[in-house]
């Protein structure tokens, strides 16, 4: 299977960097692999979430006012989640509008 790497527009929102923003719309279309890095260690670990109202449940959390903060939703751990986008090494989005598209294929985001 390959990767296909997208490149993503997006809309200026206040508060919001271009990366942070990137990975908010991704979760929003579907569950995603979030691969995040260590800033200590050269360890990763990689958890699926979602911003997708499909999958959320009925507590809402609030997303950050932090210019580098993304809050999710665990789907595996079922909790609330916020990562520095400076921890998140790639997301590659398994479910949502335009996969089933591609052949099955996910999209990557890259971020590095």
């Amino acid at each position: 299977m390959s990767i296909i790497f997208i490149s993503l527009l997006f809309r200026k929102t206040t508060n919001l960097n271009p990366t942070k923003n990137k990975i908010i719309n991704e979760l929003k279309q579907g569950i995603c692999e979030i691969t995040i890095v260590s800033e200590h260690s050269s360890m990763s670990r990689t958890i699926s979430a979602t911003l997708s109202p499909n999958h959320l449940p009925e507590t809402q959390s609030n997303i950050s006012n932090k210019p580098n903060i993304v809050v999710l939703w665990d789907v595996v751990g079922e909790k609330w989640n916020s990562l520095h986008v400076s921890n998140i090494g790639e997301v590659e989005r398994l479910t949502g509008h335009g996969i089933k598209d591609r052949g099955g294929e996910a999209l990557l985001l890259s971020l590095g």
